[in-house]
């Protein structure tokens, strides 16, 4: 014969105290878990709440950057104490606090093809140099900081995050190029016939 109450395979007398213990401790242990899970529901609650107020339009409206006068602008603008904008790179840098995002998920979303493919940290290849735009740098910088996170690592992350997009933008060109069947000379020069 099945018998549900496992407590009752106790045939004991001296363990009726035993089995009314845990039985109310089971008791309990169910009530804190029902408590728990209504916590969890409310702050599940109360974060979606602050998550929609605080993605804010304006950020929408500015960013990515897509030309080199709103860089110096940029720039220029968080040279300053209190400006608007390093909020926005915050949200936008890291979306979830919790978690660490790459730079390199991230960057694309700050600033616009255009701007990624012409620069590159120092500069080379016929690149721009993105390192002359100290306050945007300090800025980056100072919102990805944690624990032992350093200037090198940045500088790492960020050249990183230059090549990964860049790889995967002329990828996507490329598989684009493909798909429609547009050959593109391979070299600097254009073929002779």
């Amino acid at each position: 014969m099945y018998n549900p109450d496992p407590l009752s395979l106790f045939e004991h007398p001296d363990d009726k105290k035993q089995r009314e213990k845990i039985r109310n401790l089971q008791k309990k242990m169910k009530k804190i878990l029902d408590n728990e899970t209504e916590i969890m529901t409310l702050l599940s609650l109360i974060t979606a709440d602050t998550e929609s107020f605080d993605s804010g339009e304006s950020e929408i409206k500015y960013f990515p950057i897509r030309d080199l006068e709103e860089m110096a602008k940029l720039d220029a603008e968080l040279s300053g104490l209190n400006n608007q904008y390093k909020p926005m790179m915050k949200r936008i840098l890291i979306p979830n606090p919790t978690a660490v995002t790459p730079l390199s998920k991230t960057l694309p979303k700050l600033f616009s093809a255009e701007i990624l493919t012409e620069y590159n940290y120092e500069g080379v290849n016929n690149k721009k140099k993105f390192k002359q735009f100290k306050n945007i740098n300090a800025t980056i910088f100072n919102i990805l900081k944690r624990d032992g996170y350093t200037d090198f690592e940045y500088v790492t992350e960020l050249r990183y995050a230059f090549k990964a997009f860049k790889s995967r933008y002329y990828k996507r060109k490329y598989d684009e190029r493909k798909k429609l069947g547009i050959k593109k000379p391979i070299g600097l020069f254009p073929t002779i016939k």
